[in-house]
C-alpha cells in the first residue's frame, strides 16, 4: 500500500508519521480481532457475568482510526474521488520515504 500511495504521490515525507500512525493501528486492529476469534465478542466478567469483551472495544477504535487515516489517504472511494492525483515529476522508493533523514 505504501508503495503504491508514494507512486501516487499522496504520501511524502511529511506524511510519515500520519503513515506510520496507521500501521501502528492497523497492527492494534489485527492483534484484537485475532484474540476476538479466541475469546469471541462476550466474555464473562470476573463476577460472572457476561460482558462486551475488552478486545471487541479494541478492534472498533481501531477500526475508526483507521477509517480517518484511510480518508486522509484519499483510500476510501468517497474519498478518492474529491481527491487529485498528480503524480510528482520524481518519486522516491518506499524505503527512501521510510529510512529518509528527519
Amino acid at each position: 500500500m505504501g508503495e503504491q500511495l508514494v507512486r501516487l504521490g499522496l504520501l511524502t515525507s511529511i506524511d510519515r508519521a500520519a503513515f506510520s500512525a496507521y500501521c501502528v493501528t492497523y497492527a492494534r486492529w489485527v492483534e484484537a480481532e485475532e484474540a476476538l476469534k479466541a475469546t469471541g465478542p462476550v466474555v464473562r466478567s470476573p463476577s460472572g457475568f457476561p460482558m462486551l469483551s475488552p478486545f471487541y472495544t479494541v478492534a472498533n477504535q481501531s477500526l475508526s482510526q483507521m477509517r480517518a487515516y484511510l480518508t486522509e489517504f484519499g483510500m476510501t472511494p468517497s474519498s478518492r474521488s474529491r481527491t487529485s492525483v498528480h503524480a510528482p515529476e520524481q518519486t522516491d522508493s518506499l524505503e527512501d520515504f521510510l529510512f529518509a533523514k528527519r
